[in-house]
């Protein structure tokens, strides 16, 4: 309305002319002040979108500042020690041994297929016991390098041969282990734009249910190809036992990180297959598990987390090198934490926010004494 009302005064003002100017009554020439202020109104607009983008940036700073500093204490606990290795060794032994889960009886693990998304932290079974969580993007969903999917074929997380190689592969790694997806999520919604040819613009503006249900379904196929698999083996009871948890944001990812916006400024590379993201002595961090998956998928999982944050849908610029995106592998005897690093740093070694110091490498293994 403001503008309107600049526009018609602006027409109807009296307008001093040079010779040769065009009169009507003393006043401008319609056309003229149409051309006047429809340059002011585009000026004008451009000034109020300006500054509603820029406030919305700064309300995007703001808000993962006021998340990060709920946690800033942990962070400055490790640097004053020197580093992770030395906070986890200055720990008491039960606060590490509560950082990573307990076999069993029978040496086994309660697990669920989970996506490394960082909200994700603990998930509890029917007896209301902590599962432990295996981590990969989307649960599986953009795997591409998956075992006996055909070289160069299209990607499509619902073609059965896909289905059928994530299945077996998950049936391989622990053929009791649940299978999970969650709302918003980040994985799901790059595999359907890949799948559909979409490009970023068209995927961002792709409506939240429709990404929900496309990853509901993928982790539904999943979860019964793998149990017709191992009937046909005569695995029944492992069959029966394979559940699909729903993760709803309200329910179980709210209290960790804002609607629409990741935080974390960890990746836990996780090679003992036993870490609990649930765990408050170390920062709020995304998740894969090295244990499970090979190196290559491993390498391909972290990178694409990392992306994450730096993506508009991250802390992005608010990573530097005082305060970097950190790569955090941790190791057991098996599997060594320096080695894990290795394959981090080799993964990483071209990527322009590791060369300038955004992204650090570093690792951990716990001194578990009886």
């Amino acid at each position: 309305m403001d503008f309107l009302a600049a526009l018609l005064y602006c027409m109807n003002q009296p307008h001093s002319l040079s010779p040769g100017e065009n009169r009507r009554d003393g006043k401008i020439d319609r056309r003229m002040a149409m051309n006047i202020c429809a340059g002011g109104v585009i000026l004008g607009l451009a000034g109020y979108f300006g500054k509603k983008l820029l406030h919305r940036e700064h309300d995007h700073k703001a808000e993962v500042l006021e998340w990060w500093q709920r946690e800033q204490h942990i962070f400055d606990a490790i640097d004053r020690s020197g580093g992770f290795q030395r906070y986890i060794d200055a720990l008491p032994v039960e606060r590490v041994h509560e950082a990573f889960m307990t076999p069993d009886e029978n040496g086994k693990l309660h697990e669920c297929r989970a996506c490394g998304d960082e909200a994700i932290r603990r998930l509890l079974d029917e007896a209301n016991r902590r599962m432990h969580l295996s981590k990969e993007a989307g649960s599986g969903i953009l795997n591409l390098g998956v075992d006996g999917f055909e070289q160069g074929q299209a990607y499509d997380p619902f073609h059965p041969m896909y289905v059928t190689a994530v299945a077996r592969q998950h049936n391989n790694e622990n053929p009791t282990m649940d299978e999970s997806w969650h709302e918003q999520c980040g994985a799901a919604r790059s595999a359907y734009g890949i799948a559909h040819g979409l490009s970023k613009e068209q995927r961002d503006a792709v409506p939240d249910d429709i990404i929900n249900e496309y990853a509901r379904r993928f982790t539904l196929n999943v979860a019964q190809q793998r149990r017709d698999l191992l009937t046909r083996e005569r695995r029944v009871r492992e069959a029966d036992s394979i559940r699909v948890r729903d993760v709803r944001f309200d329910n179980d990812m709210r209290p960790h990180r804002p609607s629409g916006l990741h935080i974390a400024r960890v990746i836990y590379i996780d090679g003992t297959g036993k870490f609990d993201y649930g765990c408050e002595d170390l920062p709020l961090g995304y998740g894969v598990d090295r244990k499970k998956l090979d190196t290559f998928r491993s390498q391909n999982n972290m990178v694409r987390l990392k992306d994450i944050n730096f993506s508009d849908h991250g802390p992005s610029e608010l990573l530097t090198r005082d305060n970097p995106q950190r790569v955090v592998c941790i190791g057991d005897d098996e599997l060594p934490h320096n080695r894990i690093v290795e394959e981090c740093q080799t993964a990483l070694a071209n990527d322009p926010h590791y060369r300038a110091g955004r992204v650090t490498v570093t690792g951990f293994t716990p001194r578990m004494r009886n």
